[in-house]
C-alpha cells in the first residue's frame, strides 16, 4: 500500500514538469508571437495613417516649401507613438518621414503632386522587447507606407 501511494505522488510530480515544459516551451512562444504579430500590425496602422494624413495635410494652401513642413508635422503627429518610442526627435530630417515633390499623372493630363513616405525599423526598435529578431526574420526591411496626393486641379 505504502509502495503504490509514492508512486502516485511521483507521477503528480511528472506531469507537474510536463505542464511547465509545455507551458514553457509551447505556449509562450505562440503569445510571445501574436503579441508581436499585434504591435507590427498597430505600428504598421500608424505608419499609414501619418502618410496619409501628411499627403492630405499638404492640400492646404502655401507655398511648395511650406506644403512640405505642414505634411511632414502632420505625419509627425499622427505617429508620434512611434517616433517617440524610437526617441526620434526630428523625424523630417532623420528620414522616419520624406515628402517629396514629384510629376504626376499622364502625358496627355500632367500634374504636380507630394509623396509622403513614412517608415519605422522595428527591427531597431522593437515594441515587445527581445522581438526584433522575430520581426526580422519574418520580414524583410522597415514597416512603411506611401502617399501621394494630387495638387491643383484636374482641369
Amino acid at each position: 500500500m505504502a509502495r503504490h501511494l509514492h508512486n502516485r505522488r511521483r507521477a503528480r510530480g511528472v506531469a507537474t514538469l510536463e505542464f511547465v515544459f509545455i507551458l514553457i516551451f509551447g505556449v509562450m512562444p505562440l503569445v510571445l508571437a501574436t503579441g508581436t504579430g499585434v504591435l507590427v500590425m498597430a505600428a504598421h496602422q500608424a505608419v499609414t495613417l501619418a502618410a496619409a494624413e501628411g499627403a492630405r495635410a499638404s492640400l492646404g494652401d502655401g507655398t511648395p516649401s511650406q506644403r512640405k513642413a505642414l505634411a511632414c508635422a502632420t505625419a509627425a503627429s499622427a505617429m508620434a507613438w512611434l517616433l517617440e518610442f524610437s526617441d526620434d526627435d526630428d523625424a523630417c530630417t532623420s528620414g522616419a518621414i520624406r515628402v517629396e515633390s514629384v510629376t504626376c499623372g499622364t502625358s496627355d493630363l500632367p500634374g504636380d503632386c507630394m509623396r509622403v513616405r513614412t517608415r519605422f525599423e522595428y527591427g531597431r526598435h522593437p515594441l515587445l522587447p527581445g522581438t526584433g529578431r522575430l520581426y526580422t526574420a519574418a520580414f524583410d526591411g522597415p514597416v512603411q507606407s506611401v502617399a501621394i496626393v494630387r495638387l491643383g486641379d484636374l482641369d
